[in-house]
């Protein structure tokens, strides 16, 4: 087996071949959206943990496809795909004058919408 990428760590994002997934859960709810017989198949996901089990190296995973699930493995069942950057969104000054002027609009339906009460 080659050795793991040392960048490997937590807030990454890997790759898990099929064959590692031994979760019956989680391969259950893939079953569902994959046909496992696909060559080279692989599900992508990013670690959030690193734990010490024994000897051995093991990394918290969630997954793309199940997001809600938190899976264990082995080091070299991961492959190190790149880091996880969560980087602002850069917002253009031409998308704040839009911006503001929908919500001038809406203001504007706002109180076109609101009617006085009738005096009878």
């Amino acid at each position: 087996m080659p050795p793991t990428n040392s960048n490997l760590n937590e807030n990454s994002i890997i790759t898990i071949s099929k064959r590692f997934i031994k979760d019956k859960r989680a391969k259950e709810l893939l079953l569902t959206k994959f046909d496992w017989n696909t060559p080279g198949l692989k599900f992508e996901g990013r670690t959030i943990a690193r734990n010490m089990t024994g000897n051995h190296e093991m990394y918290d995973v969630i997954l793309n496809e199940l997001p809600g699930m938190t899976l264990t493995f082995r080091k070299g069942c991961i492959k190190y795909v790149g880091p996880y950057n969560v980087l602002p969104v850069a917002v253009s000054s031409s998308s704040l004058v839009e911006q503001e002027e929908s919500i001038e609009l809406t203001e504007d339906l706002l109180e076109d919408a609101i009617q006085e009460p009738l005096d009878e």
